[in-house]
Parts: structure tokens; C-alpha cells; sequence
């Protein structure tokens, strides 16, 4: 089963939990806000159909906006793929933040996932996310 979810906007990365002066711990709003709107375009995409259960391979493309005040030469290797996104942020933290928004929305626990690709490009902002299950092990 092959299920593909497309999040337009600025990926955004997991970030640290922060704290209140009184101890109380919370997600930063950017974050929690990219995972809810994760979330929603998967329960769109999952309507329907069941939860995954067995092992799962995710593949989380994220794209980022190229700088304006690059030359149109760079814009042109970015856009073509020639130049790749080696900046801020750390890719394992991209996909941090996916695979907690699929929790109980397309697999049931983040620690299914057994295979995990990170691909981080130039173009029109967006999170292409693509999970695989090798058997239909449905819930």
C-alpha cells in the first residue's frame, strides 16, 4: 500500500520543547501548527481507509523557497536540482516533525516506521510525504 500526502507551504522543523518560568512544557507554535496542517492534508488522504499497522517506509521530500537575492544562474541550478539545500534545517528534525503528525492518522505509532528517506530541494514550498507498507497488516 502506497499512500502520498503533498503539504503546501514552508516545511517547517521539530523544535526543542520549550518551558515556562513555572515548569510547564510546550510545543512552539510554528511547529505544532506545521503538524496540525500535516495532519489535516493526511486525514484528508486517509479518509476511509485504515490504519497502518505493519512496518512502513517513509519518504519525506521537503522543498524550500530559493533566496531572492540569488543570481538567476544559482536560481536556475536550483530549480533544475543541480544545487541542493545544505542549510537550516537539520533534515532528521524535518522529519521529526512528519512523523509525529502521522501518529494515529496514517500508521499507528511512529516506531513502525522502519526505513526513512530525507530529501530536501529547492522549488515551490511545499512537504511531499510518501508511505509504504510492505504487507496490508490494516487495523
Amino acid at each position: 500500500m502506497r499512500i502520498s500526502i503533498t503539504v503546501p507551504g514552508e516545511p517547517v522543523a521539530k523544535a526543542r520543547p520549550r518551558f515556562t518560568k513555572s515548569g510547564h512544557v510546550y510545543t512552539p507554535v510554528k511547529t505544532a501548527r506545521f503538524e496540525q496542517r500535516v495532519r489535516l492534508y493526511a486525514m484528508a488522504v486517509m479518509k476511509g481507509r485504515k490504519i497502518l499497522t505493519g512496518a512502513v517506509r517513509l519518504t519525506v521530500t521537503a522543498f524550500f523557497p530559493i533566496p531572492k537575492s540569488w543570481t538567476l544562474t544559482q536560481k536556475a541550478k536550483a530549480m533544475s536540482g543541480a544545487l541542493r539545500h545544505t542549510k537550516r534545517p537539520d533534515s532528521d528534525n524535518l522529519c521529526k516533525a512528519v512523523q509525529d503528525a502521522l501518529n494515529g492518522t496514517v500508521y499507528a505509532d511512529d516506531a513502525q516506521i522502519d526505513d526513512v528517506h530525507i530529501i530536501k530541494r529547492y522549488g515551490i514550498p511545499r512537504t511531499e510525504i510518501i508511505v509504504e507498507a510492505e504487507d496490508v497488516d490494516l487495523v
